[in-house]
């Protein structure tokens, strides 16, 4: 193996239906993950390897022990020479899994001298020594330089475990619905026990006689009014219950959002503009307290204007290549990104010239007739004009 584009085209898709067979409350972050994998191979068949990318992002950040996406995201990065990007991806593998060989042969590809952490055992007790020394002091300096840092990973640490595989929420939903059950059930048959002694007082009040008739009646009454406290004793318990299950299930959410803003603004802090985005862009922003709100809002106002001048500047490139395919795809999420900005009559201009270069003529001229009508004083709605009297000519 020598050849890390040869060795992506060994990489096949997962058969999801049949993994659902086998698992069928396979959690939905799992479910979405493999197929962002499957979108990525697509992807990378008609040659789209940056979409690639950001598929198999979104794959890891769903499920971070996907190790066969890191393993293909580490190989797309060598493709573009970013070896470094590529490495920490091997890297991570092994952190995950040390026997994956895969990885190792990877790392080894792109090192010959790699080496991994444990193999060499026989070092000396000076050079131990020294190594300590200076990682104490590697570690002091970091603690002071990077308190933000510290925090972040604290908190991202909390939330992992509380959320980790979602097992919280399955479980709190799992034990609330127990008793949910007994409480109905309980309540059902108390329903069915006090309907019965009423039946009871009925038939001893036509049937008896005797003297002890008031006191046995007295007696049963009392019984059917301990029943219907205990009734109401239940439903209470219910309603309870009840309040308890949708004050988890929101708290539940709460950590979920909280999760993903903190992903998000990982990926701001180190400037990958794009990956935000597309994760803004899929977030689902409904029901989010007023703190949640205004975190998801600072976080566009950050990424999606650069997001979106990123994607133009790489659309206009591909556009000048005629490569009007792969542009139009980047022009389409700068579309995604921003409703209205500086570039807004040039992006969809040029999106309407690659419908027409690939032969759409109805999405070109839809595309053509929304810069007329949105920026009608711009220089592209002279050239958008000018492209509907040419389609509708046959010129």
């Amino acid at each position: 193996m020598t050849d890390f584009k040869q060795e992506i085209k060994t990489y096949s898709p997962i058969d999801l239906d049949r993994l659902l067979k086998t698992n069928i409350d396979m959690p939905d972050n799992l479910k979405n993950s493999v197929l962002l994998y499957n979108k990525a191979l697509d992807n990378i068949r008609i040659k789209s390897e940056d979409i690639a990318i950001i598929e198999l992002k979104k794959a890891i950040s769903l499920n971070p022990d996907f190790c066969e996406a890191i393993n293909l995201l580490g190989l797309l990065y060598t493709t573009i020479n970013e070896n470094n990007l590529a490495r920490n991806c091997f890297e991570k593998v092994l952190s995950i899994d040390p026997q994956d060989r895969k990885a190792s042969e990877y790392l080894r590809l792109l090192d010959n001298d790699y080496k991994r952490p444990g193999n060499n055992i026989k070092v000396k007790h000076k050079e131990k020594s020294e190594n300590k020394k200076s990682n104490v002091k590697n570690v002091k300096n970091k603690k002071k330089d990077n308190k933000k840092d510290s925090i972040f990973t604290e908190l991202s640490y909390s939330i992992s475990n509380i959320l980790k595989m979602n097992a919280a929420k399955y479980l709190i939903g799992f034990l609330a619905g127990l008793l949910v059950f007994f409480a109905i059930s309980t309540i059902a048959g108390s329903k069915e026990s006090a309907k019965d002694v009423s039946n009871v007082i009925d038939n001893r009040r036509k049937n008896q006689s005797s003297i002890d008739y008031e006191e046995k009646y007295n007696q049963l009454a009392e019984e059917n009014n301990a029943l219907q406290k205990q009734l109401e004793d239940l439903q209470n318990q219910l309603e309870d219950l009840q309040n308890q299950l949708e004050g988890l299930q929101k708290t539940a959410q709460n950590y979920t959002n909280l999760s993903q803003l903190l992903l998000i603004e990982k990926k701001v802090s180190g400037g990958d503009y794009v990956g935000a985005a597309d994760m803004l862009v899929a977030f689902n922003a409904e029901g989010l307290n007023e703190t949640e709100k205004e975190k998801y809002e600072s976080l566009r106002k950050q990424a999606m204007e650069k997001a979106a001048q990123q994607m133009y500047n790489e659309g206009r490139d591909l556009y000048k290549k005629k490569q009007y395919g792969e542009a139009l795809e980047k022009f389409n999420k700068v579309v995604a990104y921003v409703d209205e900005w500086k570039n807004s009559s040039a992006t969809i201009y040029y999106i309407g010239v690659c419908h027409q270069e690939l032969k759409d003529k109805d999405k070109a001229l839809e595309a053509f007739n929304k810069v007329i009508e949105r920026y009608p004083s711009s220089s592209f709605a002279k050239y958008a004009k000018s492209r509907v009297d040419s389609i509708n000519s046959g010129t």
